[in-house]
């Protein structure tokens, strides 16, 4: 179910930028893919904190982690933004960790230097499917929704092109299962 819903919402956002395209200069709609590196942090099962191996909280650098990104710049300061992120997959000391995210957000921007640089924050929905199997009974298939938060910057490089970095956090939080992912990410945008 929340794939489907994410999947939609990637879909209709993606499906309104050849109509927003046409409405000029109001309505700036964007496209554009991240690398992500990806921390799992506070793990908590049953209100019992488990300490993982350093290992386990820093994603495997050779897993290809990432995410793509759709988004509407509705005014100079406002925005909406529907992303899919892959959490990558870990495995350390016969502890698996893998998952993935979809998030829709409002995005708040600030331009400064003649538009050359931008800070924005943004805060929304995420729903995730996170899975962490391991020794003993460490058997845990989640998904559900939480609300996400996050800060970055943009530099326009081009007319149409910026350079983006930002950083998240993704609390996930259901059925006596925490666990916060911190996610620092650099990509590409594309403006319409």
């Amino acid at each position: 179910m929340k794939t489907k819903i994410g999947v939609c919402a990637l879909l209709g956002l993606g499906g309104m930028l050849p109509l927003a395209a046409q409405a000029g200069d109001t309505l700036r709609p964007y496209i554009g893919i991240s690398y992500v590196y990806a921390t799992a942090q506070d793990l908590k099962i049953a209100d019992r904190e488990i300490e993982l191996p350093e290992d386990v909280t820093d994603f495997d650098d050779d897993v290809s982690t990432g995410k793509g990104f759709v988004g509407l710049d509705i005014l100079p300061w406002l925005g909406l933004e529907a992303q899919y992120i892959y959490l990558g997959e870990t495995e350390e000391y016969d502890v698996e960790l893998k998952g993935d995210v979809y998030t829709g957000a409002a995005v708040l921007s600030l331009p400064l230097a003649s538009d050359f640089v931008t800070l924005f924050v943004k805060g929304g929905m995420a729903w995730w499917d996170v899975e962490a199997n391991g020794p003993g009974r460490l058997d845990l298939n989640r998904d559900g929704s939480n609300v996400f938060y996050g800060a970055g910057v943009k530099f326009n490089i081009l007319p149409h092109l910026s350079l983006r970095a930002e950083y998240e956090r993704i609390p996930v939080d259901k059925d006596n299962f925490e666990i916060n992912f911190d996610l620092a990410s650099a990509g590409l945008q594309f403006t319409f």
